[in-house]
């Protein structure tokens, strides 16, 4: 049989059953009448020209997700770009997301930058070459020889008597069984390939953070140090003789260490009005706390050079000092403010917040108004 094999390796196949030809139906069925000759065709999957596409993966900042998948769908329905896939409104850690695949012609790929930056902001833009040439030739090969190998197992068939022959011809018929299954799989698999290079393909993702993002756009939580200081002027709304002066100013050091923002701020504040005769007054205040802002989804995020919104909070405390007598209280002051100028190495903003001192019996003397201008630069 070995000679057999090797002397028929390169004749045509008689007959080549598909992969569900063999399913169900028993042997008798198949093999019932003897084959008649038939010319065979083997596929010719040699060629590699096209085995070679671009990849595009672009993640765009926006706004709101619905208006942007929106925005991005009319574009693609638009220029008549075919959609691969789509997912939409995934929520992934802090962010939703939604992205979808299509194919884009080459006349078309050298503008695609420009068309998916006006969705939003741009944050990540990758472009790889895909090619899948070594691939595509290797299932080639071993196509063509499984092919071969099918043609003498048919031939083989044809020889062997079944009535007399019955166990030969059963080994025979499950080898070429397996060889076409064999086969099914292998054109499987080159069809894929080729779809895999078909044109140039683009990924595009669309997210809405529900944090302030960051520069990489990866990590929720992107750490800096910039030291600086603020100005600060309190006005207290129900001042008392005794208790509390009617305005207070001075200086603060502020630490912002992350640029979400969040920040540390240590400072003192000193009457501005003269109490003759009262020496109970709080005349000075020192004060401690940890700070942190958030940006708005609907005005840039932060991610404007000029005149971001921004609103926050700080937690933390009051020491009260006069001639008489100290005190410590807790305070929280939720606070609104406007980045004046914010570029690489500086940071200018203004706030303005209410002081509320968490104490039952100094809160309605000290609570009031308070207006922070500050600077911060990268050290």
């Amino acid at each position: 049989m070995s000679a057999l094999l090797t002397a028929l390796a390169l004749t045509s196949l008689l007959q080549a059953p598909s992969k569900s030809s063999y399913g169900s139906s028993s042997m008798d069925a198949k093999f019932g009448m003897a084959p008649a000759d038939r010319e065979v065709v083997i596929t010719d999957f040699s060629g590699t020209s096209a085995a070679l596409s671009r990849r595009l993966k672009v993640t765009v900042q926006v706004d709101d997700l619905h208006k942007g998948l929106a925005s991005a769908e009319r574009w693609v329905a638009r220029m008549g770009l075919n959609v691969l896939e789509a997912k939409n409104n995934r929520e992934e850690s802090w962010q939703r997301k939604a992205s979808m695949t299509f194919t884009v012609p080459d006349s078309l790929f050298g503008s695609l930058k420009d068309s998916l930056s006006k969705l939003g902001k741009p944050v990540e833009y990758t472009l790889d070459l895909v090619s899948k040439a070594d691939d595509i030739e290797k299932l080639a090969h071993e196509l063509r020889f499984r092919q071969s190998e099918r043609e003498v197992y048919a031939k083989e068939l044809q020889g062997v008597d079944r009535g007399k022959e019955a166990q030969a011809y059963n080994t025979l018929w499950s080898k070429a069984r397996e060889i076409d299954n064999q086969i099914f799989a292998l054109e499987e698999n080159l069809i894929e390939a080729r779809q895999q290079v078909r044109g140039n393909q683009v990924n595009l993702t669309l997210e809405e953070p529900s944090e302030p993002p960051t520069t990489t756009g990866k990590n929720w939580v992107e750490f800096t140090n910039m030291p600086g200081g603020e100005f600060t002027y309190y006005s207290v709304e129900n001042p008392k003789a005794g208790i509390s002066s009617g305005s207070y100013m001075g200086g603060s050091v502020r630490y912002l260490f992350t640029k979400g923002k969040s920040y540390l701020v240590l400072g003192v504040l000193k009457s501005q009005e003269a109490h003759r005769g009262d020496s109970a007054i709080f005349d000075d205040i020192f004060l401690y706390g940890y700070g942190t802002d958030f940006y708005p989804r609907h005005f840039g995020r932060g991610q404007r050079s000029y005149l971001n919104l921004y609103s926050g909070f700080t937690v933390g405390g009051l020491f009260l000092s006069s001639q008489k007598r100290n005190r410590h209280l807790v305070q929280v002051t939720p606070h609104v403010g406007l980045e004046l100028y914010k570029g690489k190495q500086v940071l200018l903003d203004v706030r303005g917040g209410y002081v509320l001192p968490l104490d039952s019996d100094l809160n309605l003397n000290l609570r009031g108004w308070t207006v922070s201008p500050s600077l911060n630069f990268v050290f």
